[in-house]
């Protein structure tokens, strides 16, 4: 089946919004740097293997899985392209382990292209945003790691209110530990983005920071003007310092990660998340024909029905097409569709 014969997105717009075909023509067919591209999927191919080896170590020591119990796989369709032999990837469907890499890269994804259109379209003009990293006190021992975490969202509650004396506000924060080899120690803290409307005295400035150390207990930085938003919304820890751990260590670190909250939101970019969510819109990127330049747009989500298409297989249960990615570079440098197929175990797919 080709990009032409399928017929599943259905849009239609009575404003100026684009949807999901418009995105689609903005982007595909772009291409992106040989050399970035090569560099992107070298860290997803990494990612992959790490998810792959953790979840494989988590099971032998435990004998629970940390994939999804399911009657299907899920499949990437390159079917836009009939040139290339390779044209289907196989998914791996994990639980919500955000210790996983593959886990926390897919939520730290959406979650960074909403906070970088709030910073760059929702505030005021004259508003910036700072990086600030709070700490939960000294090093710790893992166990005492989701302690320390609930101290920290108490406490950032509380230091919410001191800014709003200086016109300040929180936006954003993300929970993060990092491992000690040698100390065998844990440095839980929170990466927070504050939104500050107005330049503070010196006086000011000393007065803020003495209230905001009594009410956090630890110590805080201020570093300055965020410049990517990369810094804040990256992963829990670094999953190289995962693979070194004892195999009691991995056990609970890993445990630790099912239920724990890895980032929240709060003010402008709360609400900004909330009206998407109610109004069917998301951020996009699209392809600025005019500036020849990418920029990040309000879009309609798209509207595609489920099971939509029967595939030729050689099982009575067939493959479904059960949704149509917008353009990415999935397979090649080139920006494409992509479908994401539902495969019943036992059927062969033949595209």
């Amino acid at each position: 089946m080709s990009a032409e014969e399928y017929p599943a997105v259905q849009y239609s717009s009575e404003d100026d919004r684009p949807g999901w075909i418009e995105v689609c023509a903005s982007v595909s067919g772009h291409r992106i740097n040989p050399e970035t591209w090569n560099k992107s999927r070298q860290h997803s191919d990494k990612r992959r293997q790490q998810s792959e080896s953790m979840a494989t170590r988590y099971f032998e020591l435990t004998g629970e899985s940390l994939y999804k119990e399911t009657e299907e796989e899920l499949l990437l369709w390159d079917f836009c392209n009939q040139d290339q032999s390779d044209r289907v990837k196989t998914l791996n469907q994990y639980r919500n382990v955000k210790a996983l890499p593959d886990v926390a890269s897919q939520r730290s994804q959406a979650v960074a292209r909403d906070l970088s259109y709030t910073i760059e379209n929702e505030l005021q003009e004259g508003e910036t945003c700072h990086y600030w990293v709070c700490t939960a006190g000294p090093r710790c021992s893992l166990a005492e790691v989701p302690a320390a975490r609930r101290y920290l969202n108490r406490k950032l509650g509380k230091i919410d209110k001191i800014l709003s004396d200086y016109g300040q506000r929180l936006l954003f924060k993300s929970h993060e530990v990092t491992y000690d080899e040698k100390s065998n120690t844990w440095h839980p803290h929170s990466n927070v983005v504050v939104v500050h409307t107005r330049w503070l005295r010196k006086p000011e400035l000393r007065e803020r920071n003495e209230r905001v150390r009594a009410a956090l207990g630890a110590h805080f930085s201020d570093n300055g003007r965020l410049k990517n938003v990369a810094e804040v919304t990256k992963y829990i820890t670094k999953p190289d310092s995962v693979v070194g751990l004892s195999d009691a260590d991995f056990v609970e670190f890993v445990s630790q990660s099912f239920g724990a909250r890895d980032y929240e939101c709060y003010s402008d970019l709360r609400r900004f998340r909330s009206d998407l969510k109610e109004s069917g819109e998301r951020v996009s990127k699209m392809f600025n024909e005019h500036t020849g330049s990418w920029e990040a747009r309000i879009t309609l989500k798209r509207q595609v029905q489920r099971s939509v298409a029967d595939i030729n297989s050689t099982s009575v249960a067939s493959p479904q097409v059960a949704w149509i990615m917008a353009p990415g570079a999935h397979f090649d440098n080139e920006m494409r569709p992509v479908a994401l197929v539902r495969l019943p175990k036992g059927c062969v797919f033949n595209p």
